[in-house]
């Protein structure tokens, strides 16, 4: 009986264990985020979103909405920025990134990169990341702008010769257009 009983108190004290190790855990992994300053990007992430589909609306009314048309684009901005705030908001994310990492790494991992990131390696590495990310990819932009115009450049090369017409132009673009000035490969007449 003894031996049941210690047995049942040993199981009854593990969820609270593991409680105890997934709230270190949990701590830990909020440090690292804090660290990799994720909050700021999702917040301006959040805050780029808003202003985009703010923008699309915009445009969809042309350069002098109504006034019934700019009441529903400010109606339209309104809900865009309450699902912002309800799904895509630092509050609503926190939980979610924190289990991402809490899950991803080990209490360990979690202890040896934080470790890193106090280093003066680290920190000299967290500190210059963002530059370095913009840096690459203005340079990922500039290869794709390059690589887009040859690609479309072969692309109509082989329709010619194929001796296909196409009704729609071909276009291969590195990014979404930012406006509607965007450039396509010349259309191809009948043969």
């Amino acid at each position: 009986m003894f031996r049941l009983a210690a047995v049942l108190a040993f199981i009854a004290m593990l969820p609270l264990s593991a409680h105890a190790d997934d709230a270190s855990k949990r701590t830990k992994a909020e440090e690292l985020i804090t660290m990799l300053h994720i909050e700021a990007n999702i917040d301006k992430a959040s805050q780029n979103l808003a202003v985009q589909m703010g923008k699309i609306a915009e445009n969809m009314a042309g350069s002098t909405p109504t006034a019934e048309q700019q009441a529903k684009i400010d109606e339209f901005k309104k809900q865009i920025s309450q699902s912002i705030v309800n799904n895509f908001a630092w509050t609503a994310m926190k939980p979610k990134v924190v289990d991402l990492y809490a899950t991803s790494f080990t209490e360990e991992e979690l202890d040896a990169i934080i470790g890193f990131y106090k280093t003066p390696a680290g920190s000299a590495y967290l500190k210059k990341q963002p530059d370095i990310s913009a840096q690459f990819s203005q340079l990922g932009t500039a290869a794709l702008t390059t690589m887009s115009a040859q690609m479309q450049k072969s692309l109509h090369d082989l329709q010619q010769s194929l001796g296909v017409q196409q009704n729609a132009p071909v276009v291969v673009r590195s990014m979404p257009p930012t406006n509607s000035s965007s450039k396509t490969a010349p259309q191809t007449g009948s043969k």
